[in-house]
């Protein structure tokens, strides 16, 4: 709803512009609006067959005269200003924080349908009459799904927009997810579980272009963080939602699944109905597709499509973005270290259950509540962002910078993963350490310490998101935040 209202306010606005320009009042303007011109100026600068009047285009503010890729005159449509209200990033903070929030909700749900079937792994492997071991798979192939998804979407979004994409691939991974809800053996489990990861890879690698739309560089120090906690917190927080469905004997572990259908069409719902496009030159697409319609002219273009010469071209240059990132060092370099903080997190998954049920004898319902330890280790690290914050002020004003954080040192965001990188090592040991039954009270100490050491994890996990985050989204050209999310995304794979 909130995207046809946005269509159709562009629309007006055009409407509105173009009104202006035929109605000028301006006695030299009126004159020469009358004066008679020869086919080339005609041809040159067109004319509005409106009351019988002929203004040149050029006077709509954000329109100027250009040549596209077949060196032939067209108008390029652009913001009428930098203050223009219809640029998602001058869209008032409250609207842009509830756009990164509906993010945050779509990317939750994707991550938390991840890891909410580690919670019945024992149901479910028996029901089907398999192994333990072999029901992991459900997890994995997931993952798997997801990393090999993450090449589709984003490319797509940055052709068509966030909005279609996001409707259509919550729609499709629904379904898939209701397919996993029904499966009547294990081989269609694992399948539907494949095809829903495939889908879900959206939530991060458009939802993370998404949030680069709406924010400049100094404000993605703290949109991130809010983008980044939910995110990254979701397959934290599946096993805490499935924690019980396992363990009660009166509910099915299909419930799971169920939930997991229920959450997705409450998204689907929120974001049909309050989601509004944030793709820059696809939202002058429509501005110039409206121009096109009302005047008959088809010189109207935007810059994107201006330099295009061809719908293949066009193509070819969004699908290949993430494959360049290939060649990229350090997209490769952050990449391979979060390929192994994120086996450490997916191996929890199945070491929680087993540390807290065999070696302390809780049950296997409140192991999965112990997950909660590292979403709020996630969550904490929050308190880094006002320390970030002051920092890259300082330096953009050290480096005269005019405010637009054109000079932000991107780098710069990397100091704190590796104050943060000790922390895995550190942790790893700590629960390695406290990894056993002893009976003084020195031990039961550090084993009630236990949550601190996921906390620290959490810590560094969610310090170093925010770094790559940053990086991928503000160290490239605004139309590829999307498809440079899609190599981080593939970690999972």
């Amino acid at each position: 709803m909130a995207f046809f209202l946005q269509y159709r306010a562009i629309k007006c606005h055009v409407k509105e512009e173009l009104q202006r320009v035929t109605e000028f009042s301006d006695p030299f303007s009126a004159a020469t609006a009358h004066m008679p011109m020869t086919s080339d100026e005609a041809q040159e600068l067109g004319g509005l067959q409106s009351a019988g009047k002929s203004e040149p285009f050029t006077r709509i503010l954000g329109i100027t005269l250009m040549e596209d890729g077949n060196n032939e005159s067209c108008y390029q449509v652009d913001w009428v200003g930098p203050d223009d209200p219809h640029n998602p990033k001058q869209w008032s903070t409250l609207h842009r924080v509830g756009a990164t929030l509906l993010v945050c909700t779509v990317a939750f749900v994707a991550t938390a349908a991840s890891a909410i079937d580690s919670a019945v792994i024992t149901r479910a492997s028996a029901d089907f009459g398999v192994s333990e071991v072999a029901e992991l798979l459900a997890t994995a192939l997931f993952l798997v799904g997801f990393g090999l998804g993450a090449l589709l979407p984003s490319p797509l979004s940055e052709l068509v927009g966030r909005y279609p994409v996001y409707l259509g691939s919550l729609l499709v991974f629904a379904c898939w997810i209701l397919g996993a809800a029904l499966a009547p053996n294990f081989g269609a489990q694992i399948v539907f579980r494949f095809l829903a990861g495939f889908l879900a890879s959206t939530s991060l690698t458009v939802a993370g272009g998404s949030v680069g739309d709406l924010w400049n560089p100094i404000e993605k120090t703290f949109a991130f963080p809010l983008f980044a906690i939910p995110a990254f917190g979701g397959p934290v927080f599946g096993p805490v939602i499935g924690a019980y469905i396992g363990y009660e004997q009166d509910i099915n572990w299909r419930w799971t699944e169920w939930i997991t259908l229920i959450m997705i069409g409450a998204v689907f719902v929120l974001i049909l109905l309050f989601k509004r496009e944030s793709f820059a030159p696809r939202l002058l697409h429509y501005k110039a597709s409206h121009f096109r319609k009302l005047t008959g002219n088809n010189k109207f273009k935007t810059t994107a499509e201006a330099s295009h010469s061809s719908l293949g071209n066009l193509f070819s240059r969004c699908f290949s973005r993430p494959f360049f990132l290939y060649t990229q060092p350090v997209v490769m370099a952050f990449t391979l270290y979060l390929v192994i903080v994120y086996i450490i997190l997916f191996t929890f998954l199945d070491g929680y259950p087993c540390i807290f049920t065999e070696t302390y004898g809780i049950n296997e319902g409140l192991s999965n509540i112990c997950f909660i330890g590292l979403f709020v280790g996630i969550a904490l690290a929050v308190v880094l962002v006002p320390i970030v914050y002051r920092i890259t002020i300082r330096q953009l004003q050290r480096d005269g910078d005019d405010g637009s954080g054109s000079l932000i040192n991107r780098e710069s965001r990397l100091y704190f993963a590796m104050i943060g990188a000790p922390a895995l090592s550190i942790g790893l040991f700590w629960m390695g350490w406290t990894d056993y039954v002893c009976h003084c009270k020195r031990c039961r100490c550090i084993n009630n310490t236990r949550h601190s050491l996921q906390s620290r994890y959490g810590l560094l996990l969610r310090r170093h998101f925010s770094s790559a985050s940053a990086i991928s989204a503000s160290s490239c050209p605004h139309t590829c935040t999307s498809s440079t999310a899609t190599r981080p995304t593939q970690r999972r794979c």
